[in-house]
């Protein structure tokens, strides 16, 4: 059993999910209560994106093995994806608990902490990942991930800096480089456009290449070409998502019904409050624009646009 448990997870690191599966399959029908098998559908959800077979396997691993930070861990980073940040905060509570120092864990402690708005907390974990697995480049490009949130930049160009020259085409790591600072000259958009042509990316990964060519000659000035990079980008990054557009409609149906011309024509009076002023909406509907013409009053000070605030409702309505 033993064996085959190791052979599932060769198999999922080789991205063969379909001989993984078999694996687990075998080793849980011939005895149910092993945790690490669970464990392994849990790894293999994911990688097929079935998040709540995934939160059930993972669920499973702790029943079994109350002590396993990483099925924890794992279990944070789903509920905050699936919108949960209550009982994310249980499941992360847990994680640090049994982290134990295993890189893997520390850096999905590191990862839930960034998505709850916690960045300054995240990078010590992600740091101790890095140093518990030097070699893991993916620890290393979210420690520089966080370093940029963190307004850390230059920490964050040295980072990625030390990912390329171990990794010279990691994809995420260039679409970071990009996004810290204004570009100067061609150079780093002429390596990002032999990458694109190489043809050896799957489409998330072509996606970042492309926003971060995008980026670059936008900010050379060569608008027709950005613009088509960009194009190229969102097309790549389309394949990957799963989109309900009957969701989507029923929303917008909602926002409809809720805000309409009588209530936007109600007369409000003006307030001297020193109460925080929150800009809500949809992305890519001008609420920086609304952001910034606020904040160019004296008196008015911008905190960016936080995480926390959707993470409380979200913690208050469960």
């Amino acid at each position: 059993m033993v064996a085959a448990l190791r052979q599932g997870f060769a198999y999922l690191q080789a991205g063969d999910t379909d001989k993984a599966a078999e694996c687990c399959q075998r080793v849980l029908l011939a005895k149910n209560d092993i945790a690490e098998g669970h464990f392994l559908v849990g790894l293999i959800a994911l990688e097929l994106n079935q998040r709540k077979t995934a939160i059930s396997a993972f669920g499973s691993v702790t029943k079994l093995q109350p002590e396993h930070g990483a099925a924890w861990a794992n279990m944070a980073r789903l509920f905050m994806m699936a919108g949960q940040p209550a009982r994310a905060d249980g499941a992360l509570e847990k994680a640090i608990r049994h982290a134990d120092n295993n890189p893997v864990v520390l850096d999905l402690i590191g990862l839930v902490l960034g998505l709850l708005g916690n960045d300054q907390e995240a990078l010590g974990w992600y740091g101790r990942a890095v140093l518990g697995d030097p070699d893991n480049v993916g620890f290393r490009v979210n420690l520089a991930n966080c370093q940029m949130h963190a307004g850390m930049l230059d920490d964050s160009e040295e980072s990625l800096r030390e990912v390329l020259s171990r990794s010279p085409g990691n994809a995420n790591a260039h679409w970071i480089l990009s996004g810290l600072k204004k570009a100067e000259n061609r150079d780093h958009a002429e390596e990002l456009q032999e990458l694109i042509e190489s043809g050896r990316y799957p489409a998330k990964a072509l996606a970042f290449l492309y926003y971060g060519l995008g980026k670059e000659l936008e900010d050379l000035e060569d608008w027709e070409s950005a613009f088509e990079a960009f194009s190229q980008g969102a097309r790549a990054r389309r394949s990957t998502m799963q989109y309900d557009e009957a969701a989507e409609e029923a929303m917008y149906a909602a926002l409809e019904q809720l805000y309409t011309k009588e209530w936007m024509d109600e007369p409000t009076e003006s307030s001297d409050s020193s109460a925080p002023i929150f800009v809500v909406g949809q992305p890519r509907t001008g609420t920086t624009l609304v952001e910034r013409i606020i904040t160019a009053h004296s008196q008015v000070h911008s905190a960016g646009e936080l995480k926390q605030f959707g993470n409380a409702v979200r913690r208050l309505t469960n």
